[in-house]
């Protein structure tokens, strides 16, 4: 007996005729008789009525009792199986801000699947305040994220930054060097990027709700920006990329916000797991061919202590 045998016999039941179970199971339908044959004559026992005329299988007494055998046969090997994959394998559980995900982080995972094919990865894409708390439950190792807060046991440490950008409908009137002050607020498509972000807009346009499309949705705000006179302030890896996809135009601007700043959080102060730490390093990489300054260590595993953490009491967004 063997799992072939009782994958077939299941798929039989299960789809209620040989032909159905066949190409469920991508066979030829005397390839899953003969499957079905092995295990009966294994058995010492028919599993099946088979006659003409009956177009829906029927199990025998034997078969009925054989149902709940042959499910729990195929549980214990896929147990097994499972367990002999953990071993052989790890698997790195990390988390990042939305826009880091979407604009960044792919050709990293692209180049670490195929370099580190021992590790698998769990990614998720999740504000900062979560990511506090699973990394500092252990349920992740590691997070990228914009907007630091203050934990006695995690550490974020400042990995890299990248100008804010201005970003325009290719069919916009706006030219050459953009100031904020010839800027049209109820044209923007605001997101809260960081802290500072948020000072620098209500230093130039106040404290009220009047964005003509305050979002926190990247998809939407590509679904909307290439229209004329719609504006907004993207981080450079985000602008970059619609750049290259997108009927938009990227202006430079004076009196822009500060840079954004993406930390890394991790849980062991003394350590940055290896996977993790491959990750990073494939990500400075990255950030190299696009110009955007790397501001971490060389090597992670030296940030270990002290004020280079650059923990933080700000409100975690």
């Amino acid at each position: 007996m063997n799992q072939s045998e009782i994958d077939a016999f299941l798929a039989i039941i299960e789809s209620g005729s040989l032909t159905k179970a066949a190409e469920r199971l991508y066979l030829t339908q005397s390839t899953l008789s003969s499957r079905l044959d092995s295990l009966e004559r294994e058995l010492g026992a028919p599993l099946l009525i088979r006659k003409k005329g009956i177009r829906r299988v029927k199990l025998t007494e034997a078969g009925k009792r054989m149902v709940p055998v042959a499910e729990k046969w195929k549980r214990l090997w896929q147990e097994t199986r499972e367990a002999i994959w953990r071993e052989e394998r790890q698997t790195m559980f990390l988390s990042t801000i939305q826009s880091v995900q979407t604009y960044l982080m792919g050709p990293v995972y692209r180049e670490f699947l195929n370099r580190a094919d021992d590790c698998d990865m769990c990614i998720l894409a999740l504000e900062s305040r979560d990511t506090y708390k699973l990394i500092e439950s252990g349920e992740l190792e590691a997070g990228l994220i914009a907007n630091p807060g203050y934990s006695r046991t995690v550490a974020s440490i400042p990995l890299f930054k990248e100008p804010m950008c201005f970003v325009c409908g290719k069919g916009s009137s706006y030219e050459g060097t953009v100031h904020p002050s010839a800027l049209s607020v109820r044209n923007e498509i605001y997101l809260e990027w960081h802290p500072e972000f948020v000072m620098w807009h209500t230093y130039w346009f106040g404290d009220g709700r009047r964005s003509r499309v305050e979002t926190d949705n990247m998809q939407l705000l590509e679904q909307l920006i290439e229209q004329d006179e719609y504006w907004t302030v993207l981080p450079k890896s985000a602008a970059l990329s619609m750049e290259g996809r997108m009927a938009v135009k990227l202006l430079p601007m004076e009196d822009g916000p500060e840079d954004r700043v993406v930390y890394m959080l991790l849980k062991n102060k003394k350590e940055c797991p290896e996977p993790v730490r491959i990750l990073i390093q494939m990500l400075k990489e990255y950030l190299d061919q696009l110009g955007i300054q790397w501001i971490a260590a060389e090597n992670i595993n030296e940030v270990t202590d002290g004020d280079e953490y650059g923990q933080k009491e700000d409100i975690i967004c």
